[in-house]
Parts: C-alpha cells; sequence; structure tokens
C-alpha cells in the first residue's frame, strides 16, 4: 500500500504541470511557460533530495529558460516559425556534448555523491541545448527530447521517483507527437504537401 506523502503529492503536482507543459508546447502555445515555471521549482526540490543535483541545477536553468520562453514567444514581433538545423551541425553538437558530458561525469564522480554522474552530466548537456533549440523552434530538439526522455526514464526509476519516471516515458512520446506537430506546422509554412 502506498502511503501518500509530502513528497509524493509534490511529484504529482509536478507531473501534472510538467505534461501540461510539453502537451501546449508542442502546440507552440505560449502558456506552456508558466507550466513549466511551476513544475522546474518543484522538481528542483525533489531532485536535490535524491542527491541528483546536476538534475536540480538543470531544473534552475529550465525555470530561468522558461521564464526567457514565455517572455520572448509572448511577444509578436519575436514570433518565430518553426525551423531546422543542419545534420553538420546536430552531429557536431552531439559529439560536443557527449564528450563534455563524459568530462563533466568525471568531476562530478570524483567530488561530489552525485548518484549516475556520468549519465546525469550527459542527459544535463543534452538537456540544456535541447532546451535552448526549444526556445528557438528548431524541429530537432524534439529529437534530442525523444532520446533525454527515455534516459530519464532510467534516471528517475533508479532513484525511486516512480511517478517522474512514468512521466518521462509519456514525454518520449510526447516528443514524438511534437516533432510531428511542429514539422507538420514547417510544411504548412512553406505550403509543402504532406
Amino acid at each position: 500500500m502506498t502511503i501518500i506523502t509530502p513528497n509524493l503529492i509534490l511529484e504529482i503536482l509536478a507531473v501534472l504541470s510538467a505534461l501540461t507543459y510539453i502537451i501546449l508546447a508542442s502546440k507552440q502555445n505560449y502558456f506552456c511557460w508558466p507550466m513549466s515555471l511551476l513544475s522546474c521549482v518543484i522538481y528542483a526540490w525533489l531532485c536535490y533530495g535524491v542527491q541528483l543535483y546536476l538534475e536540480t541545477f538543470l531544473q534552475t536553468f529550465y525555470f530561468i529558460v522558461a521564464l526567457y520562453g514565455w517572455y520572448f514567444w509572448k511577444i509578436p514581433a519575436n514570433s518565430l516559425n518553426v525551423s531546422y538545423q543542419s545534420v553538420n551541425t546536430n552531429i557536431s553538437v552531439s559529439i560536443i556534448l557527449l564528450f563534455a558530458g563524459l568530462i563533466l561525469g568525471y568531476f562530478a564522480h570524483i567530488y561530489s555523491s552525485a548518484a549516475l554522474p556520468y549519465i546525469d552530466s550527459v542527459i544535463f548537456l543534452f538537456s540544456i541545448y535541447a532546451t535552448y533549440i526549444t526556445t528557438l523552434k528548431k524541429i530537432e530538439s524534439w529529437l534530442y527530447w525523444i532520446v533525454i526522455n527515455s534516459v530519464s526514464v532510467f534516471i528517475y526509476f533508479s532513484r525511486g521517483l516512480y511517478i517522474t519516471s512514468f512521466l518521462y516515458l509519456l514525454y518520449a512520446f510526447l516528443a514524438v507527437q511534437g516533432f510531428m506537430n511542429w514539422r507538420k506546422s514547417w510544411h504548412t509554412q512553406h505550403n509543402i504537401q504532406l
């Protein structure tokens, strides 16, 4: 029998606000950002409590980006159309982030009590990048999120955050939907029939 604890209630609230965020983001609705702010605050608290320190820092970063995204997407003059970036850019950035993540993971392993320092570090850096290109409405952001969310299922499950682990499984599926929505939007912008 599951005992309802304050952390469980917070985790459920974080999951609901995070799901609302990703659904609205996939529809390019700027109200996604306030929902992101709420989930970031709660997840920063929860991640710190289970010694996922880079995830805690990542939630702080997400909070700042959510403020930026909320402001940037809301202003009509700043409205962006979805776009692609080059394959070479994606490959180069992925190699750099993987290498930097392994170095950061090494230092996290040596100098902290972080759980899963290497995986956490790589996911941390890729998440920062994916968040950045989401604010620019780059279609590939959703491909990054599919991989990040799939790996995060394992991370959160291994730390006992089972509801959050399920959330990231849903995220992976919703990221596929987000990719398809943004790709459809791109085709519509360019008058290309699917």
